[in-house]
């Protein structure tokens, strides 16, 4: 595995490891057109559907559900910026939106 793909299953094991695998693809996906380089070292273990996530999501070979979205959040809160913005995908307990 090479250390971008590491990198991205460690942004998704950080942001979402027990969120269901639709949601976990979405998030990946969002990552990869957004950027997000991951993070560190010390967040433990990443499990290995997290890696395989993070190799189909680099390959450009997983679905964008999210619509093109550009941020998100948990569904359980509503953080100021989200507040009158309607959201264009709701995966797995996750809210996406599209700026």
């Amino acid at each position: 595995m090479n250390a971008r793909t590491e990198r991205l299953a460690r942004a998704l094991h950080a942001a979402g490891a027990h969120r269901p695998v639709r949601a976990l693809e979405a998030l990946a996906v969002l990552f990869v057109r957004m950027g997000v380089a991951g993070t560190p070292a010390s967040i433990g273990p990443v499990p290995d559907p997290c890696r395989r996530i993070a190799a189909r999501a680099l390959a450009g070979s997983l679905p964008d559900r999210t619509r093109g979205a550009t941020r998100w959040h948990d569904a359980a809160v509503l953080p100021a910026w989200a507040v009158g913005e309607p959201s264009v995908a709701e995966l797995g307990g996750l809210l996406f939106y599209r700026f």
